[in-house]
């Protein structure tokens, strides 16, 4: 065999070789699912027909504007207590921010329980189910989705 031949048979092998790792690769990686947006998910789960999607979509609204404004709210409560890092203010002062900003995030979570309650009542009787099983995986469908894992060295 001359070293020719020899030497394009290796190369054969090797590209063989990276053209069945490279696609051993893009068949076996993980497709993520495209993330659903809530609206969506609430639909879907709840087989909710075209007069319920008008009434979730003013329900959505509703629950934006009071979200918007308890975040607008909550912005402008942590910026006055962090101006407190350079100012010297009283130990009194940055515990009513903070006590503020709790009850915030607490009419924030009454926001969304009412949210939710609401939906309730645009279900049908034989969708009562189909809430029932969304209201136990609330937390875990809408929370933000975890941060990206590191590749170890």
């Amino acid at each position: 065999m001359s070293k020719a031949t020899f030497i394009s048979i290796i190369a054969g092998g090797l590209l063989l070789s990276n053209l069945l790792l490279a696609g051993f690769i893009v068949l076996r990686a993980p497709r993520p699912e495209r993330h659903k947006q809530p609206r969506e998910i609430i639909i879907e789960r709840l087989h909710l027909d075209e007069g319920q999607t008008a009434a979730y979509g003013q329900l959505i609204q509703w629950h934006r504007s009071h979200i918007r404004e308890a975040d607008r709210q909550i912005m402008m409560l942590k910026n006055r207590l962090y101006r407190t890092l350079n100012e010297p203010a009283g130990q009194q002062e940055k515990d009513s921010l903070i006590k503020e900003l709790g009850r915030m995030q607490m009419r924030i979570e009454q926001v969304n329980y009412q949210h939710f309650s609401d939906i309730r009542k645009i279900c049908r009787d034989d969708q009562l189910k189909d809430y029932e099983a969304l209201t136990t995986e609330i937390a875990r469908l809408f929370a933000p989705p975890p941060p990206p894992e590191k590749a170890h060295p």
